[in-house]
């Protein structure tokens, strides 16, 4: 019987539908060469390989904002800051490394007279000794 009377027989129909639709998808990408078939999900894996290297050459990327699909992606210049906020003298020789902490609340600093030191970035972003 192919007429339904209920709604539930319509979309119990349109489920066994889709189900035999993605069955014959898969037979027939088992069948066909690489070619004329394109493996699940590889435009998303290019779209996003794209992204990726364009972020790579990015000289100035400063940002982890979403990069968008619809230009191409360049971080200019004038996004990189220019003006001396704070000049940390704690050290009493030269620094040889400087890290972030991956959210950004610290910054590690070690210099050539063998010490390292924590340091907390505050709201205003200036930095305070945390640890030494």
């Amino acid at each position: 019987d192919l007429i339904c009377t209920k709604e539930e027989g319509v979309s119990d129909m349109s489920n066994d539908l889709i189900e035999l639709r993605k069955k014959l998808l898969l037979e027939l990408e088992k069948l066909l060469p690489p070619p004329i078939t394109l493996p699940e999900r590889r435009l998303e894996h290019l779209v996003e390989t794209v992204v990726s290297s364009q972020i790579d050459s990015c000289l100035y990327h400063n940002y982890p904002d979403a990069v968008s699909i619809y230009a191409d992606h360049c971080c200019g210049q004038d996004q990189i800051p220019t003006e001396t906020v704070q000049i940390l003298t704690t050290h009493q020789n030269e620094v040889w490394f400087v890290q972030f902490s991956n959210n950004g609340e610290y910054l590690a600093s070690s210099s050539s007279d063998c010490t390292a030191i924590i340091w907390q970035v505050l709201a205003d972003g200036k930095c305070a000794i945390k640890h030494t």
